[in-house]
């Protein structure tokens, strides 16, 4: 049973309508869905060898490079042939999105910079267990320099592992707490994604009573807590110029569209920009960001960006 204030604001923040198909949404499943690691294997390669293992497939509206399985399921999709060589990553639709926002910003794929001296610099604030870092590698290949952060010990083993199996062993990992990389990385990087720790409302199962027994405003409260530090550190590592690419996987506006207003004006050098994708059901605040509304193809999210100007 989901909390009553959680679900009068649900109501409150996208009508009763909208409300009631998220609550049945949420005791629906999800279908399993990946992305081919472009790395390994193409678009046409990955195909053919799904259609040579009787995976049923359709490709994901929206969401460039996305598929759901229609006959499979993720156990068997991660020990299928192309799980157990890297050449599939098992991702949500919507947690492809914010990579895929970034990958186009970065100009012609990076053509006019591969012999530049000094290469595009990307910081994964909180990477593991890896999904959005190997999937800047598949999009971006080699002609980036990433960084890739996680404090928790047992999270950095994952987030080794998924590097290893995606062949991205070339991508620095750090164990440290991204909020104190230190003064080398001041006004270094060009792109920052800050896929940061949150409330996981869009990732509800009524199914599954673990997924939504924590809920309450004091634990999103204490989620927001530690996206502004994030935040903060975020803004000192990047370049004037360059770009916070900022996710979470709830429906929280405290960790959502109320988080990127204190954001702008705690830092008069950003500037929020509009984002816009090609599927629907979502909200869009604006240059505040976009929520991300979930459906049984893809989990709730949120996702903006914000601009540093000076």
């Amino acid at each position: 049973m989901l909390p009553k204030e959680f679900t009068d604001r649900l109501i409150k923040q996208f009508g009763s309508s909208a409300a009631n198909e998220i609550l049945r949404v949420y005791s629906k499943p999800r279908l399993v869905s990946f992305r081919f690691n472009l790395g390994k294997i193409s678009e046409v390669e990955g195909l053919t060898k799904l259609r040579d293992l009787g995976i049923k497939i359709d490709r994901a509206l929206g969401v460039a490079g996305g598929f759901l399985v229609r006959n499979k399921s993720a156990d068997e999709m991660l020990n299928s042939e192309l799980g157990l060589r890297g050449e599939i990553y098992l991702q949500g639709l919507a947690a492809m999105v914010p990579v895929q926002i970034l990958a186009a910003m970065v100009p012609d794929k990076l053509v006019d910079r591969i012999e530049a001296v000094t290469p595009v610099r990307i910081l994964d604030l909180c990477a593991a267990p890896g999904g959005k870092t190997s999937q800047i590698r598949s999009l971006l290949g080699r002609a980036v320099e990433v960084v890739a952060c996680e404090s928790d010990e047992v999270r950095f083993e994952k987030l080794k592992n998924t590097m290893r199996v995606q062949g991205c062993e070339d991508i620095k990992l750090m164990l440290v707490d991204s909020a104190r990389l230190g003064e080398e990385y001041q006004n270094y990087f060009d792109f920052i994604l800050a896929d940061v720790p949150c409330s996981a409302e869009g990732k509800i199962s009524l199914k599954d009573p673990r997924s939504y027994g924590f809920l309450s405003e004091k634990n999103s409260t204490a989620s927001a807590k530690v996206q502004r530090r994030l935040l903060r550190a975020a803004v000192g590592y990047l370049k004037p110029g360059g770009r916070i690419i900022y996710s979470t996987c709830t429906l929280s506006p405290a960790e959502n569209e109320e988080m990127m207003k204190w954001l702008l004006a705690e830092f008069p050098s950003l500037t929020g920009e509009e984002v816009k994708l090609a599927f629907g059901q979502t909200r869009s605040h604006g240059k505040l960001g976009l929520t991300i509304l979930p459906t049984t193809d893809r989990e709730g999210f949120f996702v903006a960006s914000v601009k540093k100007i000076i």
